[in-house]
């Protein structure tokens, strides 16, 4: 079957002496969703991306679900593809939606938008080597996830959530018109969950659907984290941003 989408390459540098050794990684990934990176403090190199499949079960049918690959040997070499979760996900077009990881300890963590059943965004987890566990629905009207590792272990996990009578519009990403059901379409709120063994055990509003916030992303500081995300409003686009201490989290 010819793969449709974006290659996928990786390749190393030293100080000084740029990138080589590049080569590829997939030939078949969603153009315009964000490819995530992460090294572990073992070292080992985890990836995930959005994949253009057909899978066996949906003969000639493209999903574009989420795929993971992970090397122990500092990008020697990489595992075949694990798919995180096979959503089925029948979409001629680019979601504008990536993975992101964390690991735990010895648990590979996952989170997602897929509309492949439930539209939402999902969590999962594995053992690394094994397969992932059954999704999790984290919101079901939440879109573009992003999540870290805290230093006691706990996860967290940022999203938009669209408010409550947003209608759903069209858009072509040149590839199709299909639904607007993975970005906001109108009024959205950024909100923060804390994660323990994947389940939720807090859950923080950091602004109140009163505006268009979407895609937050989130980084460890000192003595907490850092959320920021995009508002849209009077024409024009502004970045927003809340600091969040480690006792807050909890």
């Amino acid at each position: 079957k010819t793969l449709k989408g974006s290659a996928l390459y990786f390749a190393r540098t030293q100080k000084g002496n740029g990138f080589t050794n590049e080569r590829c990684l997939e030939k078949g990934t969603c153009e315009c969703c964000r490819t995530n990176l992460l090294q572990d403090d073992q070292g080992n190199i985890h990836i995930a991306y959005r994949s253009i499949m057909y899978p066996s079960t949906l003969t000639g049918k493209q999903v574009r679900d989420m795929a993971y690959i992970y090397s122990k040997d500092n990008g020697a070499s990489f595992s075949a593809p694990q798919t995180l979760s096979e959503d089925h996900w029948q979409i001629e077009g680019c979601p504008h939606s990536g993975p992101s990881l964390a690991v735990t300890g010895q648990t590979v963590n996952g989170v997602w938008f897929t509309a492949g059943g439930t539209p939402g965004v999902y969590y999962t987890q594995a053992s690394l080597g094994s397969n992932f566990e059954k999704r999790t629905l984290l919101s079901n009207t939440a879109r573009h996830p992003q999540t870290l590792t805290l230093p006691d272990g706990r996860m967290a996990v940022v999203f938009e959530e669209n408010e409550p009578g947003n209608k759903e519009q069209e858009m072509d990403h040149g590839h199709a018109t299909m639904a607007k059901n993975h970005q906001s379409a109108g009024l959205s709120k950024i909100v923060l969950l804390i994660l323990k063994d994947g389940q939720e055990e807090k859950r923080i509003t950091l602004s109140e659907g009163q505006h268009i916030d979407h895609h937050p992303v989130l980084s460890l500081v000192k003595d907490g984290i850092l959320v920021a995300w995009s508002r849209e409003g009077h024409g024009e686009s502004n970045i927003f941003y809340s600091r969040l201490p480690i006792p807050r989290l909890f």
